[in-house]
């Protein structure tokens, strides 16, 4: 099947009086700017009157056209552009050609046709692709997106992907020929249309390659590798009670030329924990050893399956001349109905985060286009079987991929910006969820593995040693809430469910006397945590806490207000929980609690256990709390004899 079979809309009406031309984006020769921002505009020789005649001589874009809500009195058609990565026009009637654009109006994507020769020794010679490209391709990077993922054409394009990586690029590490990491892999034999499936151990194979699913489980699933099943799976596992993501990347890894497959939920053992918590610790190496990852990324659920049509409901599109800068005549294609930028449910799961960032070599299967991405082409990869040049995300991962894959040539600078890129990675993390909350650190311990691996640093609970006390003034962005069940000390950020930020003081005050982090397998630091003290010097002093009375209907957190002890109602400030007031042990309004400098700019707000140790709740700014000290002078603020030096244990 070919990529798309969608007919593009195009008529002697709209050809002849709507041509598009830039000079070279993203200055446009017949464009002008309108409003205070300065939006690029052109203006159409074709009246609202004219639209609607040919409209009703059977031109589809003219009809589309007259449905735009338009301003009073609107006659005159004008084009806005945006440049968000790729070109998006907002048609709209006008009277006045200088008029500011008129917002919320529905966008229409600007495409080019094009496709590329496929020649390659793992495509056979009578399957090799013709080139066919619009002259406007060079200058309008989308492409009409490709309905077809599991076209034979697609599938084509991958394998050229993938053998260009492996033959091509340097910074992308070969994949190794017996990797050890795996205990179990599927066996994946027959046909594509009926594939025979069966588990093997590693131990059994001698040299092989393999491909590694990512994907979202969405729930429970109801076919999972158990003890009871493992024996019959080695001679056969049912490939008609898969369901339909799984029965995708079978057929993909086919596609591949690849005989083995791996698969969380069918190659560790579910019902045993031992087996679980030894193959989650070979996570790092699973993902980063792998032939190629298959990511589902568009797959909210195991049962959803990635390889299905990408129809967009309504969607259509209109075919117009285009002039391009060096005078050719080529057609661009106006795209409707579709987004450009979106965030998939991969991009949503906390387990998925790590397999991305570990893979060497990643084939995403989204809701708009097939992308590669290797460690070579980076996190905005401009490979991909149609629509945007990469995936336009809100809430990308900014992070130095150099560092993350440990190319020789960054090392030096890996100290560097070590800690900048766990907080990114923090930061990202935080904002995905996970099926079960107890696996908060369980979910990122891969990719602190192959980070501690790769800098020698020691790994504490979600944190770095080295990186403490600074790295301890992290705050939930909204109101956070505390795990149902221990996952870590007070001090981490894992121990807060939500999004998390970091702040970053250069000017540290405290000392760190002492660090102890227990966790289920001793010899294991990455292992989950089931007890952690912080021991530090530093000055603390004594205040009394109740909610934050006044309203700031913009804040998205829980202001706490600070008093002195002796004089409950002389208020001296002000801190931000980390938790609402309702999830606080209500005896903590009468409980001593402790402020702790940090920084010069700040600390923690931390109340007494009753072993006299200390539980974190919260952080405030020096800014917010009155020494007695204006205007402001952090030096008097820190000076002031209620502050005092001590030993403080937090848990």
């Amino acid at each position: 099947m070919s990529q798309s079979t969608q007919t593009h809309h195009s008529c002697v009406a709209c050809a002849s009086r709507l041509l598009f031309s830039f000079t070279s984006c993203p200055r446009k020769v017949s464009f002008y700017t309108v409003g205070d921002y300065g939006q690029e505009v052109c203006l159409f020789n074709l009246s609202y009157d004219q639209a609607v005649v040919q409209a009703r001589r059977g031109c589809e874009f003219m009809e589309w056209l007259i449905s735009i809500p338009s301003r009073a009195n609107g006659t005159q058609l004008r084009a806005a552009l945006s440049n968000v990565g790729v070109i998006q026009v907002y048609f709209e009637w006008v009277t006045d050609p200088k008029e500011s654009v008129l917002g919320g109006i529905e966008p229409l994507t600007l495409c080019a046709s094009e496709r590329y020769a496929l020649g390659s020794s793992f495509i056979p010679s009578n399957a090799k692709l013709t080139i066919s490209s619009d002259a406007a391709a060079l200058e309008v990077l989308a492409k009409p997106p490709n309905h077809y993922p599991s076209s034979r054409e697609t599938m084509l394009k991958c394998r050229k992907w993938l053998e260009d990586c492996l033959t091509k690029h340097q910074a992308c590490p070969q994949p190794p020929p017996s990797p050890s990491s795996l205990r179990r892999l599927i066996k994946v034999s027959g046909s594509i249309s009926a594939p025979h499936l069966k588990l093997v151990m590693n131990s059994n194979i001698s040299q092989f390659h393999y491909a590694a699913l990512s994907y979202c489980w969405g729930g429970d699933q109801s076919v999972v590798l158990r003890q009871h099943n493992l024996q019959a799976w080695f001679s056969n596992i049912p490939y008609s009670s898969l369901p339909q993501t799984i029965r995708d990347a079978i057929k993909v890894t086919r596609e591949l030329s690849l005989e083995y497959l791996w698969v969380d939920a069918l190659c560790i053992i579910q019902d045993d924990s031992q087996d679980k918590l030894d193959q989650i610790s070979q996570m790092a190496d699973v993902y980063e050893q792998a032939y190629i990852t298959i990511s589902a990324s568009r797959a909210a659920s195991v049962e959803d399956g990635f390889l299905q049509t990408r129809r967009v409901p309504r969607e259509r599109s209109f075919r117009l001349p285009f002039k391009c800068k060096d005078g050719k005549l080529g057609s661009i294609i106006l795209w409707n109905k579709r987004s450009v930028g979106w965030r998939e449910p991969i991009d949503q799961r906390g387990w998925t985060l790590q397999e991305s960032l570990i893979s060497v070599r990643n084939l995403q299967f989204g809701e708009n286009q097939v992308r590669w991405q290797c460690r070579s082409s980076g996190a905005l990869s401009t490979q991909v079987d149609g629509w945007t040049p990469g995936k336009i995300e809100n809430f990308g991962v900014n992070i130095n991929w150099d560092i993350v894959a440990g190319r020789p040539s960054q090392l030096a600078l890996f100290e560097m910006d070590f800690v900048g890129t766990w907080k990114r990675i923090v930061k990202h993390y935080s904002r995905r969820t996970l099926g079960n909350p107890d696996d908060k650190l369980m979910a990122l311990s891969s990719i602190a593995r192959k980070l501690g691996q790769l800098s020698g640093n020691e790994y504490v609970a979600g944190l770095w040693k080295h990186a403490l006390p600074g790295i301890l003034f992290w705050r939930p962005l909204e109101t956070g809430k505390y795990a149902l069940k221990y996952i870590a000390p007070s001090w981490s950020w894992a121990s807060i469910n939500g999004a998390i930020e970091f702040d970053t003081f250069n000017d540290v005050q405290m000392d760190v006397i002492n660090i102890s982090v227990v966790t289920m397998n001793p010899s294991d630091s990455y292992s989950p945590v089931t007890a952690g003290r912080l021991q530090v010097w530093a000055k603390v002093r004594q205040v009394m806490i109740r909610p934050y009375t006044e309203r700031y209907p913009i804040l998205k957190h829980q202001r706490l207000s600070f008093s002195h002890p002796s004089l409950p109602y002389a208020k001296i400030g002000y801190g931000y929980c980390d938790v609402s007031a309702d999830d606080l042990d209500q005896d903590v309004w009468n409980k001593k609690v402790l402020l702790l400098q940090v920084a010069l700019h700040g600390g923690l707000i931390l109340r007494e256990l009753e072993d006299e140790t200390f539980f974190r709740i919260g952080i405030f700014n020096d800014r917010d709390v009155d020494g007695g000290c204006r205007p402001y002078d952090p030096r008097k603020l820190w000076s002031h004899p209620d502050w005092v030096e001590s030993s403080i244990t937090i848990v």
